[in-house]
């Protein structure tokens, strides 16, 4: 039974959390839109991920946005990547009508590269074919496509080939000749000839063993989709001139399909081959006849139509978008209902051959399998009204089940609402950069997928992933595979440990060298602190609930058990003799070095997300959802309560209160504080006397950490940026750090550098004037 006082508080929670999830703030939206945050990609809006991307020359400048799905994102990265650089600004895109400045900065684009591309191709044999079996592609892949009888696949990548792969993994062979990226790949239907659309504006046909049939000539700007016809005597290409040409089968041109008024990215045959349907960056959705007439337009998407399919008895349409739906339409037109895929721009849609299933790939790094049902409900066991938890804010933890749809929170479990009008079968989780080809093998036994990480993956239908064709194998398996929540490097600067939701701690050297994966939690590894002495690592976990001890070897020393919900938060005291551990079941435990339990602290109305000790060790202070922070001496004795949170005229407490980090200066003098929401900054003196507060995070906050001196600390954020401030609060600079949120961030012992681990999967180290150092990857 509860007691009065008890209820009082449970009340004014409940009534908090509904309150913040009934006012729909942007920040709400933006993370509770997202899975859960043990899938391999926590997804910040749109515009952070926009950021992975940036357009190479003066032609992209900030507002000049482009269509996000194949070719424009395809021409932003063969230009990045040409140019030998990292991309990393946007492409949400939209060419709207009357585009033709955008589509010209395009082809301006690709000519200023033209010499860069010619010269990456001089390497390969034009016209040729390369019999390689250890080597994948070594640039973004954006097309992946089955053979008729689902025993070979066809990629095309930013490095110019088309490769021919078997089932096991194998490489066939490499089809070179194009000089720029290899947007599109299609097979005849009877598996006799492939072909391919590219950036150099021309379309290949090849036999199936690589040999060069001919080249189709005709579009003025780069070719983004290629179709072939049911009965194979037509081919159909979409291009970023705006129009769709007709080609017989021997290259000859039969006629020209003008209307879009943006790019055209995606073109489609009905299964009767009656009927063309093509998606473009004017937002629409066009049905022709096979001779070239128009139907109709389908409009009702707000942003770039990037992927058109028709399901196979060529009753329904489907078409993803930059506005982050799936519409379904009847062959005559007519809109069925509109999927919604949250903030994630959709960059390939496809049937399963029973049409019972559709595919989609998203900017998030994943594929989703839906069951479109019109059903609009909440997965069984998200917690109701009363419950004192909202699935919203459930979903801005780091999720403690790697596998599961539920997220830990407090004594509640929520699971990730269905997407409306469809039900979510599953999520294939592995990819780390974008998906930009989505395709079911004939059978519907196997999902075929291609990533802007440059490696095709193969998935049973259930979701299982059965291997990756990738350049590197060791490489890609080096990293973590999902988004990395700790960073912290040890007492003597030498090692780095980092703790992902992958499951893993993985070690690494100073100079990014991995030295091995310490595996055994079940669920997301949330925080990591090694001991003063450096010969321990401790590791939080998310869905097991405990603390693990390590050697620094990787031996495991002992398992700590006793929470009751996730555990995000463990530190060592500074003569090594304590840790203390916070977690969702609202309490503080601490415990002796060798895992014996001390005491149970139960101060805080809800989950603990932070707990740090001064540096004299006398003094450790939490960090909790109620809004405060709380200072405790190291017995265990409550010495004062800090709270600076706003409350509205009901009594109930902010959105802004919601604590997540704590940090103590390296003397001990002052407290740094981050309230998730309200991206600010608040300094305390150690009494609790309230110093300053930092404004200039423009995304939510989720990291704070001081310099081993004192006199700079940073901050990182849910859209990627890091901020450098000086002790007194005077911003020094601004880092465009990772493509998702920044969780994690940790000072080498010298002061020299520090390493920030993000949702994007990696660690990047940096030097102490935020020069980039090196970036620690998985895919990559």
């Amino acid at each position: 039974m509860l007691n009065s006082r008890q209820m009082g508080k449970t009340s004014s929670k409940v009534q908090t959390i509904q309150r913040l999830q009934a006012k729909g703030d942007r920040n709400y939206q933006f993370l509770a839109a997202n899975q859960t945050l043990d899938k391999p990609t926590m997804q910040t809006r749109l515009k952070a991920k926009e950021q992975d991307l940036q357009v190479l020359s003066a032609n992209y400048k900030a507002n000049r946005w482009i269509r996000l799905g194949a070719i424009a994102l395809k021409v932003v990265l063969t230009g990045a990547i040409a140019a030998g650089f990292s991309a990393c600004q946007s492409t949400k895109i939209g060419i709207a009508a009357n585009s033709d400045r955008a589509v010209a900065a395009v082809e301006k684009a690709r000519q200023e590269n033209k010499h860069l591309l010619k010269q990456s191709t001089q390497k390969q044999a034009v016209n040729g074919v390369t019999k390689q079996n250890s080597l994948g592609h070594n640039r973004p892949v954006f097309s992946v496509s089955f053979s008729p009888d689902g025993q070979t696949i066809a990629s095309g990548s930013g490095d110019n080939t088309i490769k021919l792969w078997k089932l096991d993994g194998t490489l066939i062979a490499t089809l070179s000749g194009h000089t720029a990226s290899v947007s599109s790949v299609s097979f005849s239907p009877d598996g006799q000839t492939i072909a391919s659309g590219s950036w150099d504006n021309t379309i290949k046909l090849w036999q199936r063993d690589g040999t060069l049939i001919t080249t189709l000539s005709g579009h003025t700007a780069s070719v983004s989709s290629v179709s072939f016809s049911p009965d194979g005597q037509t081919i159909a290409s979409g291009s970023v001139d705006k129009t769709i040409k007709l080609w017989k089968k021997d290259g000859t041109l039969i006629t020209t399909l003008s209307g879009h008024t943006g790019t055209v990215d995606s073109v489609s045959f009905s299964p009767d081959g009656q009927t063309i349907a093509s998606g473009s960056g004017d937002n629409t959705i066009k049905l022709w006849k096979k001779d070239g007439t128009l139907i109709t337009t389908l409009s009702g998407h707000t942003a770039s139509v990037s992927s058109v399919s028709f399901s196979p008895d060529g009753q329904t349409i489907a078409s993803g978008s930059s506005d982050r739906t799936i519409k379904l339409w009847k062959k005559d037109g007519t809109l069925i209902t509109t999927l919604r895929e949250n903030d994630n721009a959709v960059t390939s849609v496809s049937f399963s051959p029973d049409g019972q299933t559709i595919a989609f790939s998203s900017y998030d790094s994943t594929i989703k399998l839906w069951k479109p049902d019109g059903e609009s409900a909440l997965r069984e066991g998200i917690p109701r009204a009363g419950s004192g938890v909202s699935a919203a804010l459930a979903r801005l933890l780091p999720r403690g089940d790697a596998k599961g749809d539920s997220v830990a929170l407090g004594s509640h479990r929520a699971s990730r609402a269905s997407p409306r009008s469809g039900t979510l079968i599953t999520t294939l989780d592995s990819h780390a950069a974008m998906v930009n080809s989505v395709s079911f093998s004939p059978d519907g036994q196997m999902i075929a997928s291609g990533s802007s990480d440059k490696t095709i993956k193969l998935w049973k239908k259930d979701g299982t992933l059965i291997t990756t064709l990738s350049k590197d194998d060791a490489l890609l398996y080096s990293g973590h595979l999902a988004p990395v929540y700790s960073v912290s490097f040890s007492p003597d600067g030498e090692m780095i440990a980092s703790g992902s939701s992958d499951k893993t701690i993985k070690l690494w050297k100073r100079d990014g060298t991995l030295i091995t994966t310490l595996t055994g939690h079940t669920g997301s590894v949330t925080s990591i602190s090694f001991s003063p002495d450096g010969q321990t690592i401790a590791s939080a976990g998310g869905g097991d609930k405990t603390i693990k001890l390590w050697k620094r070897d990787g031996t495991l020393i002992e398992t700590l058990r006793g929470h009751k919900d996730t555990v995000y938060s463990v530190s060592f005291s500074p003569d090594g003799q304590m840790i203390a551990s916070g977690s969702g079941d609202g309490t503080i435990k601490l415990w002796k070095k060798d895992g014996t339990p001390i005491k149970t602290l139960s101060a805080h109305n809800t989950l603990v997300y932070s707990v740090s000790f001064s540096p004299d060790g006398q003094t450790f202070a939490s960090g909790s959802w109620d809004g405060t922070i709380k200072l405790w001496k190291k017995d265990g004795t409550l010495l004062k309560t800090l709270s600076d949170t706003t409350q509205s005229d009901d009594g109930l407490l902010s959105e802004n209160a919601l604590v997540s980090r704590v940090s103590f200066s390296p003397d001990g003098q002052m407290i740094a504080s981050i309230a998730r929401f309200d991206k600010t900054i608040k300094l305390w003196k150690k009494d609790g006397t309230p110093i300053k507060t930092l404004k200039g995070h423009k995304g939510t906050l989720f990291s704070v950490s001081f310099s081993p001196d004192g006199q700079t600390f940073a901050s990182g954020d849910g859209f990627g940026n890091i901020k450098l401030w000086k002790r007194d609060g005077t911003l020094i600079t601004t880092l465009r750090a990772h493509n998702d949120a920044v969780w994690s961030i940790s000072f080498s012992p010298d002061g020299q550098m520090f390493a920030s681990g993000s949702g994007d999967k990696t660690i990047k180290l940096w030097k102490k004037d935020g020069t980039l150092l090196k970036t620690l990857r998985g895919h990559y």
